[in-house]
This record gives structure tokens, C-alpha cells and sequence, in this order.
């Protein structure tokens, strides 16, 4: 073969290979890729308070019994840990595959447990197979106040908020994390959990495109498990 025609086919080769790197930089991740390692699937372990009920700050809840130990994720669930187990990511916020997911329902973050939890085997037989799960509310509180019963509210140092997110969402663990390492507590994303009012469910922490006064440790607010917003995620939980 002639050295133009040899030079001419591996350009257009390296063109191809580049043409291909680039449509699989946005490609979801295989679900077989996925393993407890992943940064975005780290999780710590809670310990109840004293006693094994919690007196949430509010004082429209009465004590909750929490008897043991339990895990709940480090970040609130990203774009890019959706795109991997579901395929395709819902979210509006604006922040990007490793900000929180949001714009999903409670049924879908619901459903997305029951997938991730498949994936990894995690039937509930042992403790140690405890599939993955919102959190109740007084699980979520519990975790969000570090093991400390006092009210918070987000800071410039610790989440994103009306007055500093400029619109949109931003990638998990931009901020100082809590007393037990969780980031994105307050702020960022609503997070839906497993507890009920009425027919709705709750949502905790407030979001990317709230005032400071939404993004209050005791702040709760309810929906339907078929409403979306923009600035509403979730965050795993297990045991």
C-alpha cells in the first residue's frame, strides 16, 4: 500500500477511536460495574441515640423508637449512580452527572432500591444482606443533626442554597460534611424518605433554589409519591 493511502487510513482510524472515546464519556454506566467500593455508594454506620428512641426537634412528633444501628449513604444518590442501575437520569437541577439526582418520584427512588439491591444480592437473609432503602424520617433527622438534638441550618460552608447555588444543583461533597462525614444533609436536593403523612410522603434537608429558612434541620414538608421537582432527590439507607 502507498505511504499517502497507509497515512490517510490511520487518521481516519484515530478519528473513529476518538469519535467513539467521546459517545462513551456519556454513555451510563454497566449495571455489572457497579460495586460496594464506589465513592458514590459509601455509607456510614449510625448509632441511636441514647435509649434507642429519638425525640425528633419538631415538636409535633412524638419519640421514635430506634433500636439499632443503621447505615445511610455519605452523598444523596447522583445522576451518575442513577444512569448506571436505571439508564437514563431524570434530572433538571442543572448540576451535572455527580450532582444529586432530583426530578424522580418517591415510587421511582422506591423502585431504584429494589433494582440496586437485586444487583448486589441484598434479599434482607442477614443483616448483612439488608437491601437498600429510604430512610425513615427520624433515621434521616438522626444522621442529619450528627447525633447532636440541636436545630441547624445550612451555612455557605456546609450547602447549597438560594443565596449561593447561582440556580442550579452542584456535585455531591462540595461541602463540609457533618459529624458523621455525610455531606449534602441540608441543601443541595430535598431528600424523600420512607415515612408517611397521611397519603403523602416526607421530604427533608432543602433544596438548591430555597431561602435559608427551608433549609432547616426540623423543616418537613410532604407530597404525593407521584410528585417531582427539581430539587428533590434521595438518599440510600440500609439495615
Amino acid at each position: 500500500m502507498e505511504p499517502a493511502k497507509i497515512s490517510a487510513l490511520i487518521l481516519s482510524l484515530q478519528e473513529n477511536i476518538r469519535a467513539l472515546e467521546e459517545a462513551l464519556q456519556g454513555a451510563p454506566a454497566e449495571v455489572g460495574t457497579l460495586t460496594l467500593d464506589d465513592p458514590f455508594l459509601e455509607m456510614s454506620l449510625i448509632t441511636p441515640p441514647n435509649g434507642g428512641a429519638y425525640l425528633p426537634i419538631g415538636d409535633s412528633l412524638p419519640p421514635v423508637p430506634m433500636a439499632s444501628t443503621y447505615w445511610i449513604g455519605k452523598y444523596p444518590v447522583t445522576g451518575r449512580l442513577w444512569k448506571a442501575v436505571m439508564g437514563t437520569s431524570p434530572s433538571r437541577g442543572g448540576g451535572g452527572d455527580d450532582a444529586p439526582v432530583d426530578s424522580v418520584t418517591w415510587d421511582e427512588a422506591e423502585s431504584f432500591c429494589e433494582k440496586l439491591s437485586s444487583i448486589f444480592g441484598f434479599d434482607g437473609a442477614t443483616r448483612e444482606r439488608a437491601p437498600f432503602r429510604l430512610p425513615t424520617e427520624a433515621e434521616w433527622e438522626w444522621a442529619a443533626s450528627g447525633g447532636v438534638r440541636v436545630e441547624q441550618a445550612v451555612t455557605d460552608e456546609t450547602g447549597w442554597y438560594e443565596a449561593n447555588s447561582g440556580g442550579r444543583s452542584h456535585p455531591v461533597g462540595e461541602k463540609k460534611p457533618n459529624e458523621w462525614g455525610l455531606h449534602d444533609m441540608l441543601g443541595n436536593v430535598w431528600e424523600w424518605t420512607s415515612s408517611e403523612d397521611g397519603v403523602n410522603r416526607v421530604f427533608r434537608g432543602g433544596g438548591w433554589s430555597n431561602n435559608r429558612n427551608y433549609t432547616q434541620l426540623s423543616i418537613r414538608l410532604s407530597l404525593d409519591p407521584s410528585y417531582r421537582l427539581d430539587h428533590l432527590g434521595f438518599r440510600l439507607a440500609r439495615g
